[in-house]
């Protein structure tokens, strides 16, 4: 399994990308059901074994999306990581997050909104 990884990789940092693996798997099935179509965005960074931070990209402030991501989610979460790490949830809400100040533009992506594209010969 060693080898799947560059092999300039320390063990810490296989451990860390091991870690990290484990949270991006473990949010994907925290959102399973949860996703409306307000969410454009999920992303999350990960400390090694202590927290997990995770960013949210709404297009409008909802109370049901909000109740979904500060409540339900990080249940959820807390539960596929065996209670092991602080889950903090950070909503941002705004148009056009990948062109944003949204802070989890930079982090480890688990889910993106498909971006609605024009059919051919449309005018815009």
């Amino acid at each position: 399994m060693d080898d799947y990884f560059n092999p300039a990789l320390s063990q810490s940092e296989r451990q860390a990308l091991y870690w990290e693996n484990h949270v991006a798997l473990a949010c994907s099935r925290a959102l399973l059901g949860s996703i409306s179509p307000n969410f454009q965005a999920v992303s999350f960074l990960a400390t090694f074994d202590s927290r997990v931070e995770v960013y949210f990209a709404l297009d409008a402030d909802d109370a049901d999306d909000r109740a979904e991501i500060l409540e339900e989610f990080p249940f959820e979460l807390d539960v596929l990581l065996d209670g092991r790490v602080e889950i903090i949830s950070r909503i941002w809400i705004g148009p056009d997050w990948p062109r944003s100040d949204w802070h989890g533009r930079d982090n480890r992506l688990v889910f993106a909104r498909r971006r609605p594209t024009e059919s051919p010969g449309s005018e815009a």
